[in-house]
């Protein structure tokens, strides 16, 4: 979540507008940047293409 919320910010677009481009509440955009709600990766996929990054999802290194 502070990851996402740092690349946000970085991208230099508002709130409103990001929930407009992914079509969602602007306060749906400040839960998901302030870790209070549990995002679909549906969601995750289209704020991630709105500030031009990509969710990657790797897999963990085994314990030894």
């Amino acid at each position: 979540v502070k990851e996402v919320s740092i690349l946000v910010k970085e991208f230099g677009t508002s709130q409103n507008e990001l929930a407009r481009i992914i079509g969602v509440k602007q306060s749906s955009i400040n839960r998901m940047l302030t870790g209070r709600y549990d995002v679909h990766l549906s969601t995750l996929i289209a704020l991630a293409e709105a500030i031009n990054c990509e969710v990657v999802i790797l897999r963990k290194k085994k314990e030894a």
